[in-house]
């Protein structure tokens, strides 16, 4: 049995929210001696709580520190083919504990940086620990407090992942809404090489140009999960940006890419 076809059924049940947690306390064990050891080298981190880690992430402390720099620094190298970031307003769309968000000001010299979420808690903490970034909580469906044309650069990174069909859509215009014409976006998506995950009738969906959604759980939460088809989010952004770049994900020793999508705002 696949992993989806596992995850259908403690969906179809209403398990999915105990199996995340039995999976959370699985990686406290597991995970326990490598993350006590990167506590003793790098004693001056500063680190969320653990399930904040996890909920967004994996539930390891190198992983979220050390890989979130990486992210940012490959990150950062995309966007500057494009745009330099030296002093433009960046706006990390959908944040979380700030893996990626907290290495931005040092690679952008001079940046205004922001983050948002739809977790209070999250934003709490960020706000509470990481400086020189503004964290600012938004709602879950489609809503910034932000002016319009804002920014002059955004990232979302793997969150059109975790949202319903409805708020595809939202999003993705409140997304142009905040970021000035001609603006570069940096977004990710669950494409095709997932599909190793999916049950018989999702690849059937996915495979004729539908959104797939695995929902029965909190909308934004991990466990909510939706995957699109190239064509499908092609056709999403088409009114509100141009695509400068698109890279499939595929299958790595370390799990599944997403593929990235980086956009200029018409």
């Amino acid at each position: 049995m696949n992993k989806g076809r596992l995850t259908y059924y403690f969906r179809k049940f209403g398990l999915i929210m105990l199996a995340d947690k039995i999976k959370f306390a699985l990686f406290s064990v597991l995970n326990h001696r490598k993350n006590e050891k990167f506590k003793i080298d790098f004693p001056d981190v500063v680190l969320p709580p653990d399930y904040m880690i996890f909920e967004s992430f994996k539930l390891d402390y190198e992983k979220y520190y050390t890989g979130g720099q990486k992210t940012a620094t490959w990150l950062c190298e995309l966007i500057t083919k494009y745009v330099a970031l030296e002093g433009k307003y960046i706006l990390d769309w959908g944040c979380g504990p700030a893996r990626v968000t907290r290495h931005l000001p040092k690679l952008a010299p001079g940046a205004k940086v922001f983050g948002t979420d739809y977790n209070r808690k999250t934003i709490d903490w960020c706000t509470s620990f990481i400086p020189d970034i503004t964290f600012v909580k938004n709602t879950i469906d489609g809503k910034l407090n932000f002016d319009r044309s804002y920014f002059d650069v955004l990232i979302g990174i793997s969150i059109f992942t975790h949202l319903s069909e409805e708020n595809h859509l939202f999003w993705i215009a409140e997304l142009h809404r905040v970021i000035k014409k001609d603006g570069i976006a940096f977004l990710t998506t669950a494409g095709e090489a997932f599909k190793i995950q999916m049950t018989v009738d999702e690849i059937k969906q996915f495979e004729a140009g539908h959104l797939v959604l695995r929902g029965n759980t909190f909308e934004g939460h991990r466990t909510f999960a939706a995957f699109q088809p190239k064509s499908y989010f092609a056709k999403l952004i088409s009114t509100y940006f141009d695509v400068l770049e698109f890279k499939a994900g595929t299958v790595q020793s370390w799990g599944i890419e997403q593929d990235y999508w980086i956009l200029k705002s018409k």
